[in-house]
């Protein structure tokens, strides 16, 4: 399950600390802006913390995440992401993540096979349902953003015979990416900082 999570995560994700002016507010309709800024050699690093229902952490262990190239894919240019996982033993598992990513005009989408799925919606429209506040602040140890706050599904886990949807708040800063998530189920929660 924890692979399935984590997967989950990776391809969810692709964020980071470039050069978002942290105290600016978030324009509802900032069309210069990317909420994901996909460009050859960015990297995000997230610190990823597992919690018991009590609070008490179970596990902690670091993430990365970078564009190695862009390619052209039915006249369309998009990105290749790869991720590396280091756990907390230091045993680092590295994989393609496989999937290729790009900002249009309505968000960020992922490509998987022939199809194309809008993740986070920028610029979002008043009463968007995966958007459900603006400008709020994260204070994470890269600083403080301003961020969007996205409600959606983050994959599936099965808990007593039936497949759970997994929901996730993220925490994304435009020009910059995810700063925070947070995903839990009814017997734990894993939150993700980005550290760089």
């Amino acid at each position: 399950m924890r692979h399935i999570l984590f997967l989950s995560f990776i391809i969810s994700l692709l964020f980071g600390s470039l050069n978002c002016n942290k105290s600016n507010p978030v324009g509802n309709n900032d069309s210069s802006s990317e909420i994901i800024p996909l460009k050859v050699g960015n990297t995000w690093v997230w610190q990823i913390t597992n919690y018991d229902t009590s609070g008490t952490i179970r596990s902690t262990t670091s993430d990365s995440l970078w564009v190695s190239q862009d390619t052209v894919l039915n006249g369309q240019t998009y990105f290749i992401l790869w991720e590396q996982q280091k756990n907390s033993d230091g045993t680092i598992n590295q994989s393609a993540s496989n999937y290729f990513a790009r900002n249009i005009q309505s968000g960020y989408s992922r490509r998987n096979g022939n199809q194309e799925t809008v993740l986070y919606n920028y610029p979002y429209q008043n009463g968007d349902t995966m958007v459900i506040a603006s400008n709020v602040s994260v204070t994470v140890p890269t600083g403080t953003y301003n961020c969007l706050e996205y409600h959606i599904p983050d994959g599936s886990y099965f808990a007593n015979g039936h497949l759970q949807t997994l929901m996730a708040n993220f925490y994304i800063c435009p020009n910059i990416g995810i700063v925070k998530k947070q995903v839990s189920s009814s017997i734990w929660l894993l939150t993700y900082v980005i550290l760089h």
